[in-house]
């Protein structure tokens, strides 16, 4: 068997016992700064009021279950609960290409040099 096709075989077979959402999964790499308790909820979306958990009793990073409006599902301890998104930072993959063209790029956003193109 070629080297190409073991790998290929070798990540075929881990993907069976690993759960796709912990292949590609965001995480939460910590609080947003000035943030010392988080805000827990049992469900996304909910009127009660949260449950709260000092930020240095949680183990970060933690892997993102699900994600509902602006709300985060995460397992803390045994108990799978829903955080809000605006209390914490995202540690996401970022996919960028820088695409030259001989035409001028068209007005974009406000952003200081937005439509500078690449150099």
């Amino acid at each position: 068997m070629s080297k190409k096709m073991w790998v290929f075989a070798a990540s075929a077979v881990l993907s069976l016992f690993i759960p796709e959402h912990v292949l590609a999964a965001e995480k939460i790499s910590g609080p947003v700064k000035g943030v010392g308790a988080l805000s827990v909820y049992a469900k996304p979306v909910d009127n009660e009021v949260p449950r709260s958990v000092d930020v240095g009793s949680v183990g970060f990073p933690l892997p993102v279950l699900a994600k509902k409006g602006d709300f985060l599902k995460v397992r803390l301890g045994q108990r799978e609960v829903w955080l809000d998104a605006n209390e914490v930072n995202l540690d996401q993959a970022v996919s960028f290409e820088c695409h030259k063209s001989d035409v001028p790029p068209k007005p974009v956003g406000s952003t200081k040099g937005a439509t500078g193109g690449c150099k």
